[in-house]
């Protein structure tokens, strides 16, 4: 049970329900306030309850939209006056404003330029900059457009721009598509000097939901650049990749790309036969996408039944890949396609597979894993294709078919050493060590055994 860092808002849950909403109404209409002044909703019903129950407070991008979307001011919702706290009150405001951003160096230097214009309006409450100095608040004649253009340098020195960030958002949705295609040699690179500029950005100040995005985009690469370098063997490395991309999720508050990043985690204890450290993940990660309909849902359930396919609980795997089937019924379009978020459902039957021929399903296992192969074979995805085609040697060799078994994984090994990742000779040594006594001594076996050791001992060569 978590522990409240803050004592539960009470003033805010009283506001909420004298209005008779849910807390999934009162996030609808927090969202419906944001995407009137141009941002995206992300507003969710765990924000909610995190911040009456003191779990979180409601940073500086939400407050105002919170006030506004109760008709309150941010004392009524015990809220005091932070940084930024009278920028975020003017979503509310239904007068014209001109709102700036600007460098705190910069400040004194707008504010002479500003002073020069005639207000309409000659009163105003001052407002808090990011620099924590104030610039008046009045509704200005256009001409002051033209006057602050030469400022415009200046100003983008502080903020990043929108062509830059989407550029970036672009970016880390290449490479997520790319990464089951790609060999992880060529993927890391890219990935790390896309890092590197993210890492740039957010060093410097930067308008709030801006730096969302850049931590959204830093959470997304961090799992990206997680998965790679464990494909690469570097287990360290991509546990310091996972914690930042973990981090920055918890930054943007984004619970749904934070479950992203631990059911991407959740490669290191798969890969390294520890079931309990996959649950541990999946459960994390299940609480905070619970109620989404997002394709992670899925995901984490089907890992968890590969878990407890493995401690060779079958109730519970049953159990989880049913939950695992029901969420692929709600999932949006856009996240059944292949990639590092994404969930298709030639997927979810390789899961299924791999947890039936830990069972010792054999013919559940082929069923699902034909079906998987047989969705996979068009695309270039040789890394979930080379672990299905193991899950099919298993099952083969479980029904006797040892020869056929072989020949399967011995394709697996004949990849070239750039695609040929750590899962898959994880996978191999799987196979090796499930197979009967008897089946030990069959001279293929012993062949892969062999071809096996030569391997780990040329990449520790070349390590």
């Amino acid at each position: 049970m978590a522990t409240a860092r803050w004592q539960p808002n009470r003033q805010l849950r009283a506001r909420r329900e004298a209005l008779g909403w849910s807390r999934g109404r009162l996030a609808h209409q927090v969202n419906r306030c944001m995407t009137a002044d141009g941002l995206a909703g992300t507003c969710s019903h765990k924000h909610i309850e995190k911040w009456e129950c003191g779990h979180r407070r409601p940073s500086e991008l939400f407050r105002g939209y919170l006030a506004a979307a109760l008709g309150c001011g941010l004392a009524d919702l015990g809220l005091e006056d932070g940084h930024n706290a009278a920028v975020a009150r003017l979503a509310a405001d239904s007068r014209p404003v001109v709102l700036l951003q600007v460098p705190e160096a910069a400040v004194d230097l707008v504010a002479q330029v500003l002073a020069s214009f005639e207000p309409v309006a000659a009163a105003g409450e001052p407002v808090t900059g990011p620099g924590g100095a104030s610039v008046e608040r009045r509704t200005f004649t256009l001409g002051l457009g033209a006057a602050l253009m030469e400022f415009s340098t200046s100003l983008r020195r502080s903020n990043v721009g929108e062509r830059t960030l989407a550029d970036l958002e672009a970016k880390t949705a290449s490479y997520a598509a790319d990464y089951p295609l790609v060999a992880p040699g060529q993927l890391i690179g890219p990935v790390r000097q896309s890092f590197d500029v993210v890492r740039r950005c957010l060093s410097e100040r930067q308008p709030v939901a801006q730096r969302r995005r850049l931590c959204q985009a830093a959470a997304r690469l961090g799992a990206i650049a997680g998965l790679t370098l464990f494909n690469l063997g570097d287990t360290q490395q991509a546990r310091w990749a996972f914690r930042a991309a973990s981090e920055a999720a918890q930054e943007a508050e984004d619970d749904v790309l934070a479950a992203w990043v631990l059911a991407s985690n959740c490669i290191i204890p798969t890969y390294s036969d520890d079931p309990w450290g996959v649950l541990g993940l999946t459960r994390r990660g299940l609480g905070l996408a619970a109620g989404s309909n997002s394709a992670v849902v899925a995901k984490l359930a089907a890992l968890e039944a590969k878990a407890h396919a493995r401690l060779g609980n079958e109730a519970a795997a049953s159990d989880a890949l049913r939950q695992a089937t029901r969420a692929m019924g709600a999932i949006p379009a856009e996240e059944l396609r292949p990639g590092a978020f994404g969930f298709p459902p030639a997927k979810h039957l390789y899961y299924e597979g791999t947890s039936y021929v830990r069972l010792g399903a054999s013919d559940r296992a082929l069923a699902a894993s034909t079906e998987a192969l047989a969705l996979y074979r068009p695309t270039r995805a040789y890394m979930d294709t080379a672990i299905v085609n193991i899950d099919l040697a298993v099952a083969q060799a479980q029904k006797g078919e040892l020869d056929r078994a072989c020949a399967l994984v011995a394709g697996v090994l004949d990849l070239p050493g750039e695609l040929r990742i750590r899962p898959m000779t994880a996978r191999v040594r799987e196979f090796l060590g499930g197979l009967e006594p008897a089946q030990q001594a069959e001279p293929a076996v012993r062949e892969l055994r062999e071809r096996l050791g030569l391997l780990r001992s040329s990449e520790r060569g070349a390590s």
